[in-house]
């Protein structure tokens, strides 16, 4: 997948010709953090918390786009909005942090915001 290969304006591009295809589809919710993934990526922070937002809204329990807002937030210097996103985050669903779908680029966005905004998942979870 391009999003995995680095490609992030490529993938970013692809999510959205999907949205715009079907903006109902079942997968949005998934889409949207991919997106806003890309985003993070290419350092655009304020479009990627915009769509982890959005794709909380429509997956309120959706692990990537909860870890995709904390990064974006941190990256940003929302310190205090990543320390409340990840309040509200389950859990049991913190593998996320550790292992991404995102590549490891991302990926390493996201520890390095976890350590930025002092946010540390336990090594049991």
């Amino acid at each position: 997948m391009r999003i995995q290969g680095g490609e992030y304006e490529e993938a970013r591009s692809r999510y959205e010709r999907c949205l715009n295809l079907d903006p109902k589809t079942p997968w949005r919710t998934y889409v949207w953090p991919s997106m806003a993934g890309c985003l993070v990526a290419m350092g655009r922070f304020d479009e990627a918390i915009a769509l982890a937002k959005e794709g909380l809204q429509i997956g309120p329990n959706n692990p990537w786009a909860a870890a995709i807002l904390i990064a974006a937030l941190t990256h940003s210097g929302r310190i205090a909005e990543a320390r409340a996103a990840f309040a509200r985050f389950d859990p049991r669903q913190a593998g996320v942090f550790k292992t991404s779908q995102f590549g490891p680029k991302l990926t390493g966005m996201i520890e390095e915001a976890m350590k930025l905004a002092d946010l540390n998942t336990p090594t049991d979870w």
